[in-house]
């Protein structure tokens, strides 16, 4: 007890006096600013100096005016549509859309594509220009009758005060009378708020509305969900328009999406859908041999104020599709691994832990049972708020593409087993997966070979490969080139339970060529990314960096291309870790494919190092 008075004592202590310099620091600058120039004078120092020279500053600016800077930005957001739109699908020659075509446009997002209200995603400039602008701009001819009814009849835009969430003060808001639900919330039920066409009539399209819809147009369909911090979709959340829960998956397409979907199908020649989301969605009733199958499928993402301008080039072929996919779509979001540890519930008996607030270890803590928000709150044990990820790096395409691997090299590893199998008796990667990761169609024929690679092994060395590409087309154009590589499963690696991908990506890089030409990229990437993670035995202490186990030699290779797509190379295994036992898997040691003469193996370029 003695000893606590005396430490009290002189922590006020030390308080004083650090206040009183405070106030001495505060006091004497003061003096010393308003005594500058006589103090510079009588030291001969100089607390200024004015840089006229530009050459000479520390700071350079990159653009003369901020007019310049925003031309700038603008130009890049427009590239953003250009290089980020992908073509997932493209049959029937539906794309590219030729200049003067017919088109009538669909869904809610085709007027008022996410997001729709300007904030953190964008910016809300005056000359922004939306989807429907664009395509008008770039020479496509619209059906007025659906806009119209789309536009005066079931969204009607118009303005509401809208409280701010932060300082509460109203603020004017863009708003619809009906409209895709923007922001899902955290593990909340989701409506999928889109009019079936049987009800069109209601929001005043004229009876004969299809009879507007000449031969040959291409029917447009543009679906959204909303993304962002703070939001998660809940599997089977899904509600329809009319209020009614489905339980459906909310990222899969509703019936009433679908039910657009077959009304264009009905009026137009060739139906489009565009995929307007941050989010990966499930799209196997229109994909190949889908039950509302479409002719082309394009992921636009999440847009700017002037992103749908570079969208429409790449829909108008204006500019060659080089697009290529973030991640892998599924035909069900349930064979993810992740989705067997997925977060947002109770677990079944949370009710007996720290029921009574009351917990020997932190002494007048009061700990409650309750449910803790995004941004924290109070001490909780509550379940819901603990996720398990137990699945390791096998998220992604780092799962299918290592499963399919040990499904055909590996068979004693049972790969192809009913565990996670959601589309067959067993599994089955070319009936589980739809679209790759880095999948994305080009217009334009072209090839794409290794021509060098070197390797640097030092700490901050890299991996540099020239890839040349060739123009088979007679058109300039520009094109992807993406590198991936494939890593030995060592003896080492199954002892200590690393973690390898059959397959990973490296980097990417795109080039113009000229027609008939050829053009070479070059793609870089720290040769430290081709490590792995040894938690087990080269794990980091307390005095020590943490410790990867060291790069193997890679088989550096690049995805098939052209009118075929540009594939991450299918190679797929078992899990390889023991942190996480997905039925009856075992880890194997990996060896090379064989050669590609059966049609699920795609063609990729392997050169060893």
């Amino acid at each position: 007890m003695g000893k606590s008075k005396k430490l009290a004592s002189a922590m006020r202590g030390l308080a004083a006096v650090m206040a009183v310099l405070l106030v001495l620091s505060i006091v004497g600058s003061g003096i010393v600013e308003g005594y500058r120039s006589a103090l510079d004078s009588v030291l001969g120092t100089t607390s200024y100096v004015t840089v006229n020279d530009e050459d000479a500053a520390r700071f350079k600016r990159d653009y003369a005016t901020i007019e310049d800077m925003m031309a700038a930005a603008k130009a890049l957001a427009i590239r953003e549509g250009e290089e980020g739109t992908v073509v997932m699908k493209n049959d029937n020659g539906v794309l590219p859309l030729a200049s003067g075509a017919k088109v009538a446009l669909f869904g809610l997002a085709a007027y008022a594509p996410y997001p729709y209200a300007s904030g953190d995603l964008k910016a809300g400039n005056e000359d922004a220009v939306d989807l429907l602008q664009a395509l008008r701009d770039a020479g496509l001819n619209v059906n007025e009758t659906v806009s119209q009814f789309y536009l005066d009849g079931i969204l009607n835009k118009h303005i509401e005060m809208v409280p701010n969430m932060w300082t509460g003060e109203e603020i004017p808001t863009v708003a619809y009378d009906n409209i895709y639900v923007a922001s899902p919330g955290d593990f909340a039920p989701y409506q999928i708020v889109e009019i079936q066409p049987e009800r069109f009539t209601d929001y005043g399209a004229p009876a004969d509305w299809k009879n507007s819809i000449e031969a040959g147009t291409v029917g447009i369909c543009v679906f959204a969900r909303g993304a962002g911090e703070g939001n998660t979709y809940l599997p089977g959340s899904a509600v329809n328009f009319a209020g009614e829960a489905t339980g459906e998956d909310p990222l899969a397409l509703s019936e009433d999406e679908l039910a657009v979907i077959d009304a264009a199908k009905e009026t137009c020649d060739k139906v489009l859908v565009l995929i307007n989301s941050g989010n990966n969605m499930v799209l196997k009733d229109i994909a190949a041999g889908g039950a509302h199958e479409v002719d082309g499928i394009a992921y636009i993402g999440v847009i700017n104020d002037y992103q749908c301008i570079g969208i429409a080039k790449v829909l108008t072929g204006a500019v060659n599709a080089t697009g290529a996919l973030p991640d892998t779509y599924v035909a069900d979001n349930a064979s993810l691994p992740a989705m067997m540890n997925f977060g947002g519930g109770y677990y079944a008996d949370y009710e007996i832990v720290g029921s009574h607030g009351d917990d020997a270890r932190y002494p007048g803590t009061e700990i409650a049972n309750t449910e803790v928000g995004s941004f924290g709150g109070a001490a909780s044990y509550n379940g819901g708020t603990y996720v398990v990820e137990a699945e390791g790096i096998y998220v992604g395409y780092k799962y299918y593409e290592t499963r399919y691997y040990d499904a055909i090299m590996n068979p004693d590893s049972k790969a192809d087993s009913a565990k996670g199998a959601t589309q067959a008796a067993t599994w089955d990667y070319g009936k589980e997966v739809l679209y790759t990761f880095g999948h994305g169609l080009s217009y334009l024929d072209y090839t794409q070979t290794i021509k060098s690679i070197d390797v640097d092994k030092t700490p901050e060395g890299n991996v540099t490969a020239v890839i040349e590409i060739k123009n088979n087309s007679n058109q300039d154009g520009y094109f992807l080139a993406q590198l991936y590589v494939q890593k030995p499963y060592t003896d080492y690696d199954k002892a200590n339970l690393v973690e390898k991908s059959a397959v990973d990506f490296l980097n990417s890089g795109k080039v113009n060529v000229p027609a008939g030409g050829t053009a070479e990229v070059t793609i870089t990437v720290p040769t430290k990314y081709l490590a792995s993670y040894d938690y087990k035995t080269a794990r980091p202490t307390s005095s020590t960096r943490a410790t990867i186990s060291s790069p193997p030699r890679p088989g550096l290779m690049l995805p098939s291309t052209t009118s075929s797509p540009r594939r991450a190379a299918r190679a797929t295994a078992a899990p390889r870790s023991a942190k996480w036992s997905p039925g009856t898997w075992t880890p194997l040691t990996r060896t090379p494919l064989p050669s590609r003469t059966a049609p699920w193996l795609p063609m990729w370029l392997t050169t060893l190092i």
